[in-house]
C-alpha cells in the first residue's frame, strides 16, 4: 500500500530547525509494521535535524528532536 510522507525537499544539516517551506510530500510503498516513520507534517515543522537528513528520503521520529 502507497502512502504519502513528509519528506524535506532539501540537505538539512545536524542541529538545523527544518521549515514548512523544507518539507514536501513523497509517496512511499511502507513495509508491514513501521512505525516510526513521520506521516504529519506538525512531527516534523519546527523540529532540528538529529543527523544529516537527505531530501526525498522518509523520516523516522529517531531523525528529530526538539531545537
Amino acid at each position: 500500500m502507497l502512502q504519502r510522507l513528509p519528506v524535506v525537499q532539501r540537505l538539512i544539516r545536524r542541529g538545523e530547525t527544518i521549515a514548512e517551506a523544507d518539507v514536501t510530500w513523497s509517496q512511499f510503498r511502507l513495509a508491514p509494521g513501521a512505525r516510526d516513520v513521520v506521516q504529519e507534517l506538525d512531527q516534523v515543522v519546527g523540529q532540528a535535524a538529529r543527523r544529516t537528513l537527505r531530501p526525498g528520503s522518509p523520516l523516522q521520529e529517531a531523525d528529530l528532536t526538539a531545537p
